[in-house]
C-alpha cells in the first residue's frame, strides 16, 4: 500500500501530512520548522505479515514528534527499528538528549518512548525504512539493556560485522516482503527479531539459526548482484563478504544446494527470463549466455536441457 501526498492541493499537503499519514500510519505530530510548507511532499510504502509492519519513507523537512500526548492516543506495545537512509538526522530522546545519526547507522527504541527528530542538514528530507517489531515477537531475545530508552547501531562501532549482518538482511526481506505468505512472514520475522537481538549483545551461539539463514540471504544478495560476472565463486564472493570459504559453504549447507549450484540455477533462471521475452531481449541465444556469465556454451546448453527440459532455442520458439 502507498500513501502519497501526490494527489492532495499543494496548500493542504502539510496538513494533510500531519493529520492524516504522520498521525494515521506513525501516531506522531507534525510540526512546520520555520514556515509551513507550501508544496510538501511525502510518501510511505507500507507493508504489514507475520505480525511485522514495515514503513519505506520519504517526507520533506519537519519535526516529527512522538509525545506523551500520541502515546496516550495510541499505545504501540512494540518496538521502533529506524534505519536512516538521508544524510544526517537529528533526534531529542528524553534520557538520552540530543543527537545526530548518519546514514545507514540504526535505532531501536519503544514506541511508547516520546522523542523528537528532524532532518539536520538544510535542504535535506526525510528518509528511512522502518520496522514495527510487536513486544511479544521481540523481547524474548533481546538483552537487558539497563542502559539508555533507545539503542543506537552503528556500522562503525561494536560488532559491525553482526550489524552488516543486519543491514543486509533488512534488505534482502524489505525486497521479497510482498511475496511472502503470513507464515514466511512470520518466520522471516523471528530471523530479524533474533539478528536483532545478536546486533544488541545477545550471545551469538544463542541466535545460530537466524545467524545462518542471515548470511545465507546476504550471500544470495551478493549472487544476485554479480550473477553477470563469469569469475564469481566461492573464493571472490567469501572474500567480498568478508567471511571464510567455508563459512560460505556451511551457509548452504542447510538447503541441500552448493554454492555453484545456486549460482547456476539463477544464472539460468535469467537467460530463460530473457529468451521467454524475445521481443524485449531479441539477442541471440549465445549472447544471451555469455551476458548472464555462462563462459562456456556447451556448460550452458547441458545445464539449461537438464534445469528445463529444452533446448535454449526451443524455449525462444516457444516465446515468439
Amino acid at each position: 500500500m502507498v500513501l502519497t501526498t501526490d494527489s492532495v492541493p499543494e496548500r493542504e499537503r502539510f496538513s494533510f501530512w500531519c493529520d492524516g499519514l504522520l498521525q494515521g500510519v506513525l501516531g506522531m505530530a507534525g510540526e512546520a520548522i520555520d514556515a509551513t510548507p507550501q508544496a510538501f511532499d511525502a510518501r510511505i510504502t507500507v507493508w504489514s505479515g507475520g505480525g511485522l509492519t514495515r514503513l519505506r519513507g520519504t517526507a520533506d523537512a519537519h519535526l516529527a514528534c512522538r509525545s506523551p500526548r500520541e502515546i496516550a492516543r495510541r499505545s504501540g506495545d512494540a518496538y521502533w527499528l529506524h534505519r536512516d537512509l538521508a544524510r544526517d538526522t537529528w533526534f531529542d530522546v528524553p534520557g538520552r538528549g540530543q543527537f545526530v545519526i548518519p546514514r545507514g547507522e540504526l535505532i531501536l527504541s519503544s514506541t511508547d518512548h516520546p522523542h523528537r527528530t528532524r532532518p539536520m542538514n538544510e535542504g535535506s528530507r526525510f528518509d528511512g525504512d522502518y520496522w514495527v517489531l510487536p513486544r511479544v515477537l521481540l523481547e524474548p531475545h533481546l538483552p537487558a539493556f539497563g542502559g539508555p530508552p533507545c539503542v543506537t547501531l552503528s556500522p562503525g562501532g561494536a560488532g559491525s560485522g553482526m550489524l552488516a549482518l543486519l543491514t543486509s538482511y533488512l534488505d534482502s526481506l524489505g525486497e521479497q516482503a510482498a511475496a511472502l505468505s503470513d507464515t514466511e512472514a512470520r518466520h522471516a520475522g523471528d530471523i530479524l527479531c533474533r539478528l536483532i537481538a545478536a546486533a544488541c549483545g545477545t550471545a551469538p551461539p544463542e541466535q545460530k539459526d537466524a545467524l545462518r539463514a542471515a548470511r545465507l540471504a546476504q550471500i544470495k544478495r551478493h549472487v544476485d548482484r554479480h550473477l553477470t560476472e563469469m569469475d564469481l565463486s566461492p573464493g571472490k564472493a567469501a572474500a567480498a563478504l568478508g567471511i571464510s570459504v567455508r563459512s560460505l559453504h556451511l551457509a548452504f549447507e542447510p538447503t541441500g544446494t552448493s554454492f555453484a549450484e545456486h549460482v547456476t540455477r539463477r544464472r539460468l533462471q535469467e537467460c530463460r527470463a530473457a529468451l521467454e521475452r524475445p521481443a524485449a531481449s531479441p539477442r541471440a541465444v549465445t549472447d544471451v549466455a555469455f551476458a548472464w556469465g555462462f563462459a562456456s556454451l556447451a556448460t550452458f546448453y547441458r545445464a539449461f536441457r537438464r534445469e528445463f527440459g529444452m533446448a535454449p532455442g526451443d524455449l525462444r520458439r516457444i516465446g515468439r
